[in-house]
């Protein structure tokens, strides 16, 4: 052995955590740029020809009108001191085809009535109705992470302060959207009153929504959704089979069907049974207008919905009877 020959060199033993801090610092100053709007990115591609109602991407058509909104995810968030745009999808006109017979639903017209007037027509029998858009949301968010800064600082306590400032001083871009959905929870189906000949039974834990694609466009989706428990499963049925027979009078033999609506019980006292996850839907689909009757059995209970929509991207007004 050379004893004049050089040891080994050690690792130092301060070498993984000195790389650790370099990695969490580099992270937060990485975190810090992105909310200041300082993250290097790839060239962006040319935007596309906006459209005079406002820029977005067109949904495909026929999708569903309530859960559709223009594609903004794709872009930066917006700085909460600057014009709020409002971004539309491209609308289009309705194919060729027949339209539909009928566009009421629930007391409105599609395509036709207005948000001032659907508010009015629930204010008559309903109570706590609101609307449940994005923005709505958001806002609510960003009014509840104020009051906790606010609260925190008052307390003398530290605050997540990036993620304060992330939220207060800046927009996501799904605030682009100014989808109005308006929503009236907790409502006995009874008081609607849309069916005199058929009047809809007593039912508390049902949810009626209309859905506008803006303030100051025409009414495009509504939907009223309920869920019949456990022990009154046979008065559920019976309700789908009553909504059937008012949209087959309304609107002829259904474009789409599955499932028989089991017959009422031909004794008193005796029920319908259905398996589990059981499944009937029925639709009818017109050039300007869809109508669907769904319903489930679901552990908890029967749902039912009724739905009745202009598809997007065709535009909302293309629902009223004379467009």
């Amino acid at each position: 052995m050379n004893r004049h020959a050089s040891p080994r060199p050690r690792p130092l033993a301060v070498a993984a955590p000195a790389a650790a801090f370099r990695r969490v610092a580099l992270a937060a100053m990485f975190v810090f740029a992105t909310h200041a709007g300082c993250t290097p990115k790839a060239p962006e591609a040319p935007a596309a020809a906006v459209p005079a109602s406002g820029p977005a991407s067109a949904p495909a058509a026929g999708s569903s009108a309530a859960g559709s909104a223009p594609a903004s995810a794709a872009r930066k968030l917006l700085p909460i001191w600057a014009p709020l745009p409002d971004e539309l999808p491209t609308f289009t006109e309705p194919p060729a085809g027949p339209r539909a017979p009928d566009n009421a639903a629930f007391r409105v017209r599609i395509g036709e009535s207005t948000l001032d007037e659907v508010k009015a027509l629930t204010a008559t029998f309903a109570t706590g109705c609101a609307n449940k858009s994005v923005r709505v949301a958001m806002q609510a968010a960003r009014e509840a992470k104020a009051r906790e800064l606010d609260a925190a600082k008052a307390a003398g306590k530290g605050a997540d302060a990036v993620t304060g400032a992330s939220i207060l001083m800046w927009r996501s871009p799904r605030e682009t959207n100014p989808q109005v959905r308006w929503s009236c929870e907790d409502l006995d189906m009874a008081r609607i009153a849309d069916r005199p000949a058929t009047p809809r039974p007593t039912l508390a834990e049902t949810r009626l929504l209309y859905v506008f694609d803006s303030e100051k466009l025409p009414v495009r989706h509504a939907s009223l959704q309920r869920t019949w428990p456990k022990d009154r499963a046979t008065e559920g049925v019976a309700d789908l089979r009553t909504t059937l027979a008012d949209f087959e009078a309304r609107f002829g033999a259904p474009t789409q069907r599955r499932g028989d609506v089991p017959p009422p019980p031909k004794k008193a006292g005796e029920t319908v049974t259905l398996t589990p996850m059981q499944n009937f839907l029925y639709e009818w689909k017109f050039a300007n207008l869809n109508v669907r009757l769904n319903a489930v059995n679901l552990p908890r209970g029967l749902m039912i919905s009724e739905d009745v929509d202009v598809p997007l991207p065709i535009r909302a007004s293309a629902g009223a009877r004379t467009p």
